[in-house]
């Protein structure tokens, strides 16, 4: 990562001993344009705290912006270690169309002419140094027309594959839990989430449900290629069984079965409505 521009206070230290040689110190980091590679652009550090070991790196009290995306957090740079990047993030407020749109050179590569001919998409040499562990924490995060809030997740990045681990959140009166892969190995990324859903409001009692989210590609064809599997939804009186998908105009398709009943369902995730009674 590299610093374009900035203002800095603070004390540098090299030492020339031979065990210890390198630079140490304190810095106070403001205005600073940071290139972090795989975003569309610079990262816009407001302020930071900065500790310098050596080859260790300590980055306390970051107050940043990348693109429309306000947030705050701190990392570590520990070399020797299986994951030597750490990372916490907290935000305010996300929308995923701001956040897709400044991974786009991570989340779609052009591995050229000859290696679309040969069928390859090798991974860049900064993708290979991505390994990472850390926390994500986002108050208000918008998907499309569905909210979640009090968003909480560990995250993984082991160079093409990133994974989101105990994550939770709330969607409307419900919770969800669960856990969502990411795969950058091919030209566009691929995204799987399975997850529990307790506790939503629906009717006149309350829905609970389980199941897998599966799609792939970049904006529009998240949602064409939708598609959920293993779904069971958990009513007061009975457990339905089945599929879903995409419909032209983007709401969500549920097909179940339970009792020996057909249910169809259609709507947002926090909107689903029973389009006909469970039939026989």
């Amino acid at each position: 990562d590299q610093a374009s521009t900035g203002q800095w206070s603070g004390q540098l230290h090299y030492h020339r001993e031979a065990e210890t040689a390198g630079w140490s110190g304190n810095l106070e980091v403001r205005d600073a344009q940071v290139v972090v590679p795989g975003f569309a652009g610079p990262l816009a550090i407001a302020s930071a705290r900065v500790g310098i070991d050596g080859s260790r790196l300590a980055v306390d009290r970051i107050a940043g912006r990348a693109g429309n995306i306000e947030f705050t957090g701190n990392y570590r740079y520990q070399p020797g270690t299986a994951h030597p990047h750490r990372l916490r993030l907290r935000a305010a407020e996300v929308d995923a169309a701001d956040l897709e749109s400044e991974l786009l050179p991570t989340l779609r590569r052009d591995p050229g002419l000859i290696a679309r001919a040969l069928g390859r998409n090798p991974v860049p040499d900064w993708m290979r140094q991505r390994r990472l562990v850390g926390s994500i924490q986002i108050a208000d995060l918008r998907l499309a027309e569905t909210r979640l809030t009090n968003v909480r997740a560990r995250l993984l990045w082991d160079v093409d594959r990133v994974d989101l681990v105990a994550l939770a959140a709330r969607l409307d009166n419900g919770f969800i839990e669960g856990a969502l892969a990411v795969n950058l190995a091919g030209q566009g990324p691929t995204y799987k989430l399975t997850a529990n859903l307790k506790g939503l409001t629906w009717q006149t009692g309350k829905l609970d449900a389980e199941g897998a989210l599966e799609t792939s590609g970049i904006g529009p064809q998240l949602l064409a290629r939708l598609r959920l599997t293993g779904i069971a939804l958990h009513t007061d009186d009975e457990t339905y069984t089945g599929r879903g998908s995409v419909l032209e105009d983007g709401r969500l398709l549920l097909q179940l079965n339970g009792g020996g009943k057909e249910m169809r369902m259609t709507g947002t995730l926090a909107t689903l409505k029973l389009d006909t009674e469970p039939r026989p």
